[in-house]
């Protein structure tokens, strides 16, 4: 996943004044978006759909004892699992319905470190 969850995102360097989350998603996922009239990309073989929202959006992680409670880790990072809460928009004409990104749950976290994983050695 790719996120803005924590500042805004930005286009050119410039605010978008909306966060967002881009996330793979399955074929079937795929399908049922295309058919509500949602525009899904597709990148290397897999699916890819963008969430925003101009409002904070919460993000909860389970805790070691199976409860919901806040992520404090800051973004979820590349290749963390999530699932999403959204809403569909208006139908949308040429930039197809969008989707509003309600909430955030990371089903299985990451240490990934981009920077660690591209030190020298």
């Amino acid at each position: 996943c790719f996120t803005s969850l924590t500042k805004h995102d930005e286009y050119r360097n410039q605010s978008t004044g909306r966060y967002s989350l881009t996330i793979t998603i399955s074929p079937e996922d795929a399908a049922a978006l295309e058919a509500d009239g949602v525009k899904v990309k597709e990148y290397e073989d897999t699916f890819q759909r963008k969430f925003t929202s101009k409002f904070p959006v919460e993000v909860k992680v389970k805790d070691d004892m199976g409860d919901l409670v806040d992520y404090t880790r800051g973004e979820p990072p590349r290749g963390a699992e999530v699932k999403v809460m959204f809403t569909l928009g208006p139908e949308g004409g040429e930039h197809g319905t969008p989707t509003y990104l309600d909430k955030v749950r990371v089903m299985e976290d990451t240490d990934s470190d981009a920077e660690a994983e591209f030190a020298d050695d």
